[in-house]
């Protein structure tokens, strides 16, 4: 029992300091986001369901600031940003083009930077 015990904070104390660190540096990192990215908006769920979001996803990357104001994970790799294309309403004469270019520049994105995919937070109704 006593092993089980300190095998499982030997486990949990990484994720309780990289989630103590990620809210001191919430608010540096929110503001190095880009114009059209805020750290409620929604990146994905996880096995649970629960909803994950940008903000979450810099903690879980261990993202920081570098001296040239972008932001890094903790490996070093810079951290893009991809909103995917949403759909809805008429559809568009060059819709597919879109779609194609779109995950394109995202295969080109992942090659040389961590990219943190934001969706549409499927619990909202569809766009109009």
């Amino acid at each position: 029992m006593l092993f089980l015990r300190i095998a499982l904070r030997a486990l949990l104390v990484p994720f309780i300091l990289a989630g103590c660190i990620s809210l001191v540096d919430r608010p540096a990192l929110a503001g190095k986001l880009p114009d059209n990215v805020r750290m409620d908006d929604f990146v994905d769920k996880d096995w649970m369901g629960r909803k994950i979001t940008v903000g979450m996803k810099l903690a879980r990357l261990g993202a920081y600031s570098g001296p040239d104001g972008k932001l890094y994970d903790r490996s070093g790799r810079r951290i893009e940003f991809f909103r995917h294309y949403e759909y809805g309403g008429a559809r568009q004469a060059n819709e597919d083009e879109i779609i194609r270019e779109s995950l394109r520049r995202l295969e080109e994105l992942k090659k040389t930077c961590t990219v943190i995919e934001i969706s549409r937070d499927p619990d909202l109704p569809p766009p109009v």
